[in-house]
């Protein structure tokens, strides 16, 4: 016996005759919950952050239902969603909490930095000449370190702007970038199937890892900062 469906007014789907207007994709949209599968993570657990198709969204911690106090905007635009202020971010490649939670940088052609708790821009800044894809900040959140498409690394003062050093030893796509926990040395993943280490105060190369035969996309320290873990 075949089913009776009807059609979501939004998309167009079919849904069941049970169902009213909505499909149930488009309803938690239109509820503020912008993904099925993210929405009951947020609900169970919480999340710090999460991508979502280009676009970042800061979600409640544990304990508020899943519902999303806000996200970040560049420029922000801020708007009322079940009676919290929301903020959205558009087009950002890589978005990344400071340490001390009061920042976050959301990179795209440009790094923004912004507020935390209001979701200001604090600061612009405009060092690279392509698309940011990896950022560390540096443990005690005043330095970020960049990189991306233009295969450079730019460690910079977040509160002025200014660089303080650049490393420009790979020779393709910079994919990723950490930052030692002990704040002494930083690691970068590129495509050109290496990661360099070298030292936080000088941009000084300390050593090559090789042995990747893909690109590489992820690096990662132990927490004591002795082992780095890479994988492509």
């Amino acid at each position: 016996m075949e089913q009776d469906v009807n059609t979501c007014a939004q998309c167009g789907a079919a849904v069941p005759s049970h169902c009213n207007r909505l499909c149930e994709r488009c309803k938690q949209q239109h509820e503020g919950i912008f993904d099925p599968v993210i929405s009951r993570r947020a609900l169970l657990g919480g999340l710090a952050g999460v991508s979502i198709t280009g676009a970042s969204l800061l979600w409640a911690e544990k304990g508020e239902k899943g519902n999303i106090p806000f996200s970040i905007s560049t420029p922000t635009h801020a708007r009322r969603i079940n009676g919290t202020t929301q903020y959205s971010l558009e087009n950002a490649s890589v978005t990344l909490w400071s340490p001390d939670s009061r920042r976050i940088a959301a990179g795209s052609d440009s790094i923004q930095i912004i507020e935390t708790e209001t979701g200001q821009t604090l600061l612009t800044y405009q060092g690279h000449t392509d698309e940011v894809l990896a950022m560390s900040w540096s443990p005690d959140s005043r330095y970020l370190a960049s990189g991306g498409f233009d295969q450079l690394v730019r460690i910079w003062d977040t509160t002025t702007g200014q660089d303080v050093f650049i490393y420009n030893g790979h020779t393709n796509i910079v994919r990723d970038i950490v930052w030692s926990p002990d704040g002494r040395l930083i690691a970068s993943a590129s495509y050109d199937k290496t990661v360099h280490i070298w030292d936080a105060l000088n941009a000084k190369n300390v050593t090559i890892c090789r042995g990747h035969e893909h690109e590489i996309y992820r690096v990662r320290w132990s927490p004591d900062s002795r082992y780095l873990l890479s994988s492509d």
